[in-house]
C-alpha cells in the first residue's frame, strides 16, 4: 500500500473529539508521524476511546427518527461519519495539486 505521507509529521489540533481521533489515524495509516494537541487534556486523551456523541442529545429513539428523515433526502442515503470526513483531511494533505480550495463534506446536503 502507498503511503503518501511516509517521513512526515502531521500536527492535529482541536477539542479532542471523533473527527480528531479519525484524522489521526488515516494520516498515521498513510505513514505519517502524528502529533495530537489539545487544550484539554481529558477530552484529547476520550477522543481516543469514544465516539463523538453529537447526536447522543437526541436519545436513541430521536437518533433513529433523524438519521432515516436524512437517509430519505440526503443524495448519499446516510448520515456522514467521522471516517468520511478523515478521508477528505487525507486526500487534501496529500494532493500537493490542491491549492486554496473548500471541500464540502455533507453527502450532498449542507447543514446550513
Amino acid at each position: 500500500m502507498a503511503r503518501p505521507l511516509q517521513d512526515r509529521t502531521v500536527l492535529v489540533i482541536g477539542r479532542g473529539g471523533g473527527i480528531a481521533r479519525a484524522v489521526t489515524t488515516a494520516a498515521r495509516d498513510a505513514g505519517a508521524q502524528v502529533i495530537a494537541a489539545g487544550r484539554d487534556q481529558e477530552a484529547l486523551a476520550k477522543a481516543y476511546a469514544d465516539d463523538t456523541g453529537a447526536w447522543d442529545a437526541l436519545g436513541d429513539a430521536g437518533k433513529a427518527d433523524y438519521f432515516e428523515d436524512v437517509s430519505t433526502r440526503n443524495p448519499a442515503r446516510r448520515i456522514g461519519t467521522t471516517e468520511d470526513i478523515a478521508t477528505a483531511v487525507l486526500f487534501a494533505m496529500t494532493n500537493t495539486f490542491l491549492t486554496g480550495t473548500t471541500l464540502r463534506i455533507d453527502g450532498g446536503e449542507p447543514l446550513i
